[in-house]
């Protein structure tokens, strides 16, 4: 009988353990456990977010005009509401059609709006009949349209916030865009947004009545900014609105005259100036100012002055602490749309009542065109300077270089936006100057007006002449 031994498999463990190694084995080692920290995941963007506006109010707008559209409608023209400033296309399309039919004296109800939009072919588009009945039975209050107005400009305004901050961050990572383009384009864009009711239109019947009594009162006269200068003040007025133009030929004292209206409005008068300078920096213009209230040379206060001339300038010192507030030195801007920018700011603080711009040629017209000629670019710088006088209700001063010839230099158009004109001429083989009014739309022209000129503190004074006899 044969014996049979049966073996058994025996586990895969087991026969690994028993299995000769060429190389021990190092013991396992348990790695370290480190935090681990969640993947970097750039924050979500709001690509979806909604624009601005409010679409319950746009529909009472609409709903308003429907059921008293010459009330409405004169409100709105009143505002300025334009069919953009409305967030909703189909809103637009029906406040076209309603404001431009009460322009016209037919103004729409329900019945009559259906059936225009829908032989305009856009029935469909602005969500059909059903839609524009559901504008129409919008229950609103009508005394609300100003506040609806308000909530749509107000929204319209942010949106083209947004538009412009796009479009400048686009053009702004454009390698071929010039910087100082882009920047003065947005500088442009943003000063002419406003969300300010515009001031209400005067009737006629308002406008005689109170020119009448500011005749009568003298009123308008005590309005005007005055120069000092008694020959001068007799034949030009310089009235707000008015824009003045001071030419001379280089050296010839146009700074120097402008610097004696400033002071008289702004010591006498009690008005609130503002002067932009390219040519002078503040600290130099405030020195005229010292040397022309103290009297003292000008040179004497940029060298060691005696006690007596001490005295004097810290008297000048107070006279002029005794304005802060009444005076704004602008020297550190040299384009036009940041110089109308910084003059409107200043407005808005406090009113102001009379600008010098020392001077037009100077005047960078920013965003100027490569096919732009320079006269074009000065005409520019002159008409917003004489818009700018009307918008403000202020007195512009513009200074202005004479040629050889004795003509405006570089554009005739300073001329013609000009209210008055008046030339600082040397007096032939004298230190002396006379003010002759060039051109003036309201008095005469060609007039010579006798001054004292004080080159020692650059100041224009009333003529002394006839109370010496010498004249």
């Amino acid at each position: 009988m044969t014996n049979t031994t049966e073996t058994t498999p025996k586990p895969a463990e087991a026969l690994m353990a028993t299995e000769p190694t060429s190389q021990p084995t190092a013991p396992a080692v348990e790695p370290a456990r480190f935090p681990t920290l969640p993947a970097y995941r750039p924050p979500k963007r709001e690509s979806h977010r909604l624009l601005p506006s409010c679409e319950d109010a746009e529909k009472g707008l609409l709903s308003l005009m429907l059921s008293d559209a010459s009330r409405t409608g004169a409100i709105c023209l009143e505002r300025k509401l334009l069919a953009e400033n409305l967030h909703s296309p189909i809103h637009r399309d029906i406040y076209r059609l309603l404001i431009g039919a009460w322009v016209a004296g037919t103004a729409h109800d329900l019945i009559t709006l259906t059936d225009a939009m829908s032989e305009s072919g856009h029935l469909h588009n602005v969500g059909g009949a059903y839609y524009l009945t559901d504008i129409a039975t919008t229950s609103i209050m009508p005394s609300m349209i100003g506040a609806y107005i308000d909530l749509i400009i107000r929204d319209s305004a942010r949106r083209e916030i947004l538009r412009i901050c796009a479009d400048t961050t686009e053009r702004a990572n454009d390698d071929t865009e010039d910087a100082q383009e882009v920047l003065t384009a947005m500088q442009v864009q943003v000063a002419a947004l406003t969300i300010e009711p515009p001031t209400k239109r005067a009737g006629f019947r308002e406008i005689l009545l109170a020119t009448l009594e500011a005749i009568e009162s003298g009123d308008r006269r005590k309005a005007d900014v005055q120069s000092g200068i008694e020959s001068l003040d007799a034949v030009v007025r310089m009235q707000r609105g008015n824009m003045i133009v001071l030419a001379g030929e280089a050296k010839s004292g146009k700074t120097a005259l402008a610097l004696t209206i400033m002071l008289h409005a702004m010591l006498h008068q009690g008005l609130r100036v503002a002067m932009i300078s390219l040519e002078m920096s503040a600290d130099e213009i405030t020195q005229r100012m010292i040397s022309s209230i103290a009297p003292i040379n000008l040179v004497t206060i940029e060298n060691p002055p005696t006690t007596h001339e001490l005295d004097r300038i810290e008297r000048a010192s107070k006279t002029l602490i005794g304005c802060i507030g009444r005076i704004e030195l602008v020297t550190d801007v040299y384009e036009l749309h940041p110089i109308l920018a910084a003059c409107r700011s200043m407005h808005k603080e406090k009113p102001l009542d009379l600008i010098i711009l020392d001077y037009i040629q100077l005047i960078d017209a920013s965003g100027q065109r490569k096919s732009e000629t320079r006269q074009e670019a000065v005409a520019q710088v002159s008409r917003s300077a004489k818009r700018l006088a009307a918008e403000l209700n202020c007195v512009v001063i513009g200074l202005s270089q004479l040629n050889d010839d004795g003509k405006l230099r570089e554009s005739r158009a300073i001329g013609q936006d000009a209210n008055a004109i008046i030339a600082v001429e040397p007096v032939k083989d004298s230190d002396s100057r006379v003010l002759r009014v060039i051109a003036q739309r309201s008095g005469a022209s060609g007039v010579a007006c006798a001054v004292d000129w004080m080159p020692t503190i650059t100041k224009f004074a009333t003529s002394t002449a006839k109370e010496r006899g010498e004249r």
